[in-house]
């Protein structure tokens, strides 16, 4: 398990490991993704078929929300962060 995420984090790099953590909050389309994360519109619509791809978010009409996949993994970044 330790593999897949430090795999995932290697993939999303910083900027997609943003855009989970703003997802967090809730539903939303890439404007407030933008505002919440501070990562650039551009990055956001690369990084969106990444995360579409691992299970993490999922598009519903215009906005973007977590799968179970996608709050797992945070929870298991967090978590590494504190034993750090």
């Amino acid at each position: 398990m330790l593999e897949r995420i430090e795999s995932i984090k290697m993939i999303l790099g910083d900027m997609g490991i943003k855009i989970i953590k703003a997802l967090y909050l809730g539903p939303m389309d890439v404007k407030s993704i933008n505002f919440l994360s501070g990562v650039p519109i551009e990055c956001i619509y690369g990084r969106i078929p990444v995360l579409k791809s691992l299970n993490l978010i999922k598009e519903v009409g215009t906005t973007y929300t977590l799968e179970k996949e996608g709050e797992a993994f945070l929870r298991s970044i967090e978590v590494q962060e504190r034993i750090k």
